[in-house]
């Protein structure tokens, strides 16, 4: 098993809270009981772009600097296979979650896809650790 595969069976494949894919869940689950999550200050919401149904991420990297900007990081399962994409941005800070229309081309064409889960929270916790330093 690998390093970021232990959490895998402990979400129903079925499971689908606020309509977003079930493999968000698991990613999510992973990146939170790896203590990735719990070091930073984020807020996560759900993620929706057509039928890619996902969580994203916003990071602040520094909240004790009153920054102006968030980091962006939405995944989930992508529409036309069963990759799972990551994609990263940042943004201005708003009160409400991102949406679709803050997600541009550039962003997209940045987009990464992975085959298996493990590998997609390896990349998310690289950028984690990117928005960090």
């Amino acid at each position: 098993m690998e390093k970021w595969d232990y959490c895998s069976n402990k979400i129903d494949r079925k499971m689908s809270l606020l309509s977003i894919n079930p493999i968000a869940w698991k990613i999510y689950y992973t990146l939170l009981t790896n203590d990735v999550l719990n070091s930073i200050h984020h807020t996560f919401s759900a993620w929706y772009n057509g039928r890619e149904r996902g969580i994203c991420l916003c990071i602040d990297s520094a909240p004790d600097k009153n920054t102006d900007t968030w980091y962006v990081i939405t995944f989930g399962e992508c529409r036309n296979s069963d990759q799972i994409f990551v994609d990263n941005w940042s943004m201005a800070k708003e009160m409400n979650p991102p949406t679709i229309d803050d997600f541009d081309e550039i962003s997209y064409k940045k987009r990464r896809t992975f085959e298996k889960q493990s590998k997609a929270v390896e990349y998310i916790f690289q950028k984690i650790q990117e928005i960090k330093s």
